[in-house]
């Protein structure tokens, strides 16, 4: 698999483990249909790349450092109740602790920085979606990846 893969793979993989989420069957994913019930809670996917960071140091000293956020919405019919995505968030949220490593094929993910800076993971409030039919709290994992310099 390509990095990209690796990463994705490793980072879904995590979030599989953690109890008290919605099944995987009802997650949407980037670049795959989905078509969400209405009165089933789901997950929407993203993988974010942050701009490239270059450090000054010699070629043989230098680490290629690539980084981003793993987003994870949680959505929830109104009816559910707020508590419910709440609950779901914070699951995801301490399911990703500060400094974790996550390894897939050739890759190992840390999830601690963005940008080369300390960045835990955080949730961010929640309300009704655009068309008011789900409750969402989205739940920001940062993560990086640091790899020596072969040139």
């Amino acid at each position: 698999m390509s990095e990209t893969a690796d990463l994705r793979a490793a980072l879904e993989a995590r979030l599989a483990t953690l109890s008290g989420l919605p099944a995987s069957t009802t997650w949407a994913k980037e670049n795959e249909d989905f078509t969400p019930d209405l009165e089933t809670p789901h997950l929407r996917l993203r993988l974010a790349f942050d701009p490239p960071v270059s450090h000054e140091q010699p070629a043989s000293l230098a680490r290629i450092w690539k980084s981003g956020v793993f987003e994870v919405r949680c959505y929830y019919p109104p009816l559910a109740g707020s508590a419910a995505a709440d609950l779901v968030a914070e699951t995801i949220l301490d399911g990703f602790p500060y400094g974790l490593e996550l390894t897939s094929g050739s890759t190992t993910v840390q999830i601690s920085r963005r940008n080369g800076r300390p960045a835990p993971p955080r949730r961010w409030g929640g309300g009704l979606d655009e068309d008011k039919q789900f409750w969402v709290v989205l739940c920001e994992v940062p993560w990086q990846i640091v790899a020596a310099n072969t040139l």
